[in-house]
């Protein structure tokens, strides 16, 4: 068995507003975090992110966090697809405003030119700068 190969689809520039910490529950800290928009940008796939979507984050006391974001891409001439994206991350070293981690985006979309999108298996890595008000995240499809 070989390793698959990872190719850049694209990079994410997600805008956030400042996270609503819904508070306790479960042993955990709930954070929802507002996207407010975006861009995607790559050689394979072009969009913008609409209004609208949350990151919902659990929170550990060791400053880790479960993330889910949920949010709708424009691919332009009419063409949407919805994005459910889990990971983890961790603050970086010396910089508790800045998280680094990894996740696994799911889309969905109807538009048949875009279908290679509800097929393919997607990782990102993503950093998160909470004061700029902005993830980015680097988009690759398993080859």
């Amino acid at each position: 068995m070989t390793a698959p190969v990872y190719r850049p689809i694209g990079t994410f520039h997600v805008l956030i507003a400042p996270p609503v910490m819904v508070g306790p529950m479960h042993g955990r800290m709930r954070a929802c975090v507002p996207i407010t928009g975006g861009t995607l940008t790559g050689p394979d796939l072009d969009g913008t992110i609409l209004p609208g979507g949350y990151d919902w984050a659990w929170l550990s006391e060791d400053g880790r966090a479960e993330v889910e974001a949920r949010y709708v891409l424009d691919l332009g001439g009419g063409a949407f697809a919805t994005i459910v994206n889990r990971g983890t991350c961790a603050p970086v070293a010396g910089d508790p405003d800045t998280f680094a981690g990894h996740s696994v985006p799911v889309f969905e979309t109807g538009d048949p030119a875009h279908d290679w999108l509800n097929h393919g298996t997607f990782v990102c890595s993503f950093v998160s700068r909470m004061a700029d008000g902005h993830v980015n995240l680097e988009l690759f499809k398993a080859e």
